[in-house]
């Protein structure tokens, strides 16, 4: 016997109230060659709740993490990664805070979404854009979560295995820069 109370749900068609629609993700992806449209956009998700208490960013967050490589065009990844790390901070919401164990908050979610997106162009460029961010000097906090989070990977690695660096983001000389810059530009602030 079903609850009156979610006997509708069984009939239902359409997505529910946290759930994007794939032509919502590609209008949204579609954004990408205009990155401050792209920016603004994400900044807008940011602002409308849902009724489970979080917002749209997250939703789109959740599933750019889980985007296939053929969704963001490589020569775009760049443009999406600055934008990420510009508007972190506006993503960082304290109602899309985990809420379980098995949850992560937007900032663990974005820093996900920013690495997977970098592993897909070589190392040279990576570091390149890292850098320019950093001395860029905007979202000190994420750039704090992913300068740890590659120096975590880096510990984890063994030195002595001969094609360790293929796995890093970044190269063990890039990550030392990286850190460097980082300091310098949150002693600015």
């Amino acid at each position: 016997m079903c609850s009156l109370e979610i006997f509708p749900i069984y009939f239902r068609l359409s997505l529910s109230a946290v759930e994007l629609s794939n032509n919502q993700i590609k209008t949204i992806l579609g954004l990408v060659g205009n990155v401050d449209k792209f920016r603004n956009h994400l900044i807008e998700l940011a602002k409308q709740k849902l009724p489970n208490g979080t917002t749209q960013a997250r939703v789109f967050l959740e599933q750019l993490e889980n985007s296939t490589e053929e969704e963001i065009p490589v020569n775009y990844i760049p443009s999406v990664v600055e934008a990420l790390f510009d508007v972190s901070e506006e993503l960082v919401s304290q109602d899309d805070e985990s809420k379980g164990i098995l949850d992560f908050d937007n900032e663990v979610i974005i820093s996900r979404c920013i690495s997977r997106l970098l592993f897909q162009i070589d190392e040279i460029s990576r570091f390149e854009l890292l850098k320019k961010i950093i001395l860029q000097g905007k979202a000190l906090p994420i750039i704090n979560h992913e300068i740890a989070t590659l120096k975590e990977q880096q510990s984890q690695y063994d030195a002595e295995e001969s094609n360790y660096e293929e796995g890093l983001l970044v190269n063990a000389q890039h990550l030392k820069e990286l850190e460097e810059l980082t300091y310098q530009n949150s002693g600015k602030k």
